[in-house]
């Protein structure tokens, strides 16, 4: 902010600046002072606390109580460019006063060759904040962890299953099991399969896993392969089928004209979601 005194110079000038422009209490505020001087001479500056106005000279400005001085700056003909470091220690607007005076001037008959002032409002320090989360610790129920939150603490991890590992790590979010993974210990799948006849292919059984997997099968009836596409399962009992080819059909059915029943073994086998497998192999009969 630039005041020009009556009668100066259009060549004599000072202009104050502050920074921060809203500090608090015993934050370091720089007073910068830039002007231009067209003979050389001293620019003196002063600041007091709720200080209403500036004096009209500079020896009035000094003998105010209440009144703390900058450090004093020479200047030469030309333009200038100070900075003058201060510390407010209490929490009210400050009021920063310079004047220019030539070598040779009575700072205290005339008024200045130039003259600015500023106002500084000082805040209260805020309060601790030990985790810079901008909730001060006394209202803080974590303050040694961050968190935009109300509380001050971090938002709970999403946890759907209640079992202590967090959705984002956990690969059975729906299946309570306090284990790493948080999945229940791998089992292999259990696999059931009622009494079939020859009629009823391709051949209907059930497996179930202890957790999400991924089923597949093989298996022969009597010397033939079967096969079976593959399906994801959750917990409940998934229901997959065995084939045997068309012309394997064929042959099973010649069999079981000469014998009662084929036997026949089917593997199993889950893969779970932490990339390991389970095994489960049943016998079974085909009767005609």
């Amino acid at each position: 902010m630039f005041l020009g005194a009556p009668g100066a110079r259009a060549v004599d000038t000072v202009t104050l600046s502050i920074s921060p422009p809203a500090p608090r209490v015993n934050d370091v505020v720089i007073v910068t002072a830039t002007g231009t001087a067209e003979s050389d001479g001293t620019l003196a500056s002063y600041y007091a606390e709720n200080d209403a106005d500036c004096a009209r000279t500079q020896e009035d400005q000094a003998v105010r109580p209440g009144i703390f001085g900058l450090p004093l700056r020479s200047t030469s003909g030309g333009a200038f460019f100070f900075e003058n470091p201060f510390q407010p220690h209490k929490a009210a607007t400050y009021r920063v006063c310079a004047y220019l005076y030539y070598a040779g001037d009575n700072a205290g008959a005339r008024p200045p060759r130039a003259f600015a002032s500023a106002t500084i409002p000082v805040a209260l320090p805020l309060p601790p904040d030990r985790d810079a989360d901008g909730r001060p610790d006394a209202e803080d129920a974590c303050p040694d962890q961050p968190a935009g939150t109300p509380t001050g603490c971090p938002q709970p991890a999403q946890d759907a299953d209640v079992d202590g590992v967090p959705d984002a790590r956990d690969r059975c979010p729906n299946l309570s099991a306090m284990t790493p993974t948080g999945c229940p210990a791998p089992l292999p799948p259990i696999v059931s399969i009622k009494r079939l006849r020859v009629r009823d292919a391709p051949f209907r059984l059930r497996a179930q896993c202890n957790q999400p997997c991924e089923l597949s099968l093989r298996g022969r009836l009597g010397g033939l392969a079967l096969a079976g596409p593959r399906m994801r399962s959750g917990l409940a009992p998934a229901v997959m089928t065995a084939s045997l080819s068309r012309g394997d059909l064929e042959r099973a059915r010649r069999l079981l004209r000469r014998r009662p029943h084929l036997d026949g073994t089917v593997t199993v086998t889950a893969r779970l979601a932490d990339g390991s497998t389970q095994v489960s192999t049943r016998r079974f009969k085909v009767f005609r």
